[in-house]
């Protein structure tokens, strides 16, 4: 009766250590997605910025746009403004 208590508790002690270890591979694996993740955020958050600042510096005075450079340029803003947004939510 002892050594089958004994081979139950054994077994169940695997059991735990095999949890563990898998729940720290799983940890680690989601934990190093992240840091890849961050980067490439990092990464889009300066072209769309740069993106920005060349359309700033670029864009001609009010009295010189035509309704389709306006049309262009709102479309633009507000896609680049879409992405940003998207990228901290």
């Amino acid at each position: 009766m002892t050594n089958n208590n004994e081979n139950r508790k054994a077994e169940q002690d695997m059991t735990r250590d095999l949890v563990y270890t898998v729940s720290k591979d799983q940890l680690n694996l989601v934990l190093s997605f992240f840091s890849r993740l961050d980067s490439k955020l990092s990464v889009l958050l300066a072209i769309d910025t740069g993106m920005l600042a060349v359309l700033g510096t670029d864009a001609p005075p009010l009295q010189a746009l035509s309704w389709a450079m306006i049309i262009a340029s709102a479309l633009t803003v507000l896609l680049l403004g879409t992405s940003i947004a998207r990228l901290f939510s």
